[in-house]
């Protein structure tokens, strides 16, 4: 599998990085300017610069995740996947295309919500 598909897009990781999460990722999007236009991928970055996006993984993402949340494969379509709550409630209510976009999306929903804290997760991740 791609490592592409193990991580959450650009735009989540730059959401949770507003949102007070830490760029600590063991990968980040690199999205740098070329001759031949925009380049765009994803690299395993030890000190990654302050301009690049953190790529956070999907362990990364179950570990910042709260008790009480989960992600699933829809049975009726494969390529989907949801989020749920203790009680089975969609969160958020829309379905995605790998389970890292699911989680990314779960925990930007939990943060935007007030239900957890990026200082929460930030100790659960680095202390991980």
């Amino acid at each position: 599998m791609k490592i592409e598909n193990q991580v959450c897009t650009a735009q989540q990781g730059k959401r949770l990085m507003e949102l007070g999460i830490s760029n600590e990722s063991l990968f980040h999007h690199v999205i740098e300017e070329t001759a031949l236009g925009i380049e765009r991928r994803v690299a395993y970055l030890a000190s990654p610069p302050n301009n690049h996006i953190p790529a956070f993984t999907v362990a990364e993402l179950g570990v910042m995740m709260p008790s009480g949340y989960d992600t699933m494969r829809l049975e009726a379509d494969l390529n989907k996947w949801r989020g749920y709550d203790l009680d089975g409630a969609d969160c958020p209510s829309d379905f995605f295309d790998t389970e890292a976009e699911c989680r990314a999306a779960m925990i930007i929903f939990l943060l935007e919500n007030g239900h957890i804290t990026a200082d929460e997760c930030n100790k659960r991740l680095l202390n991980a």
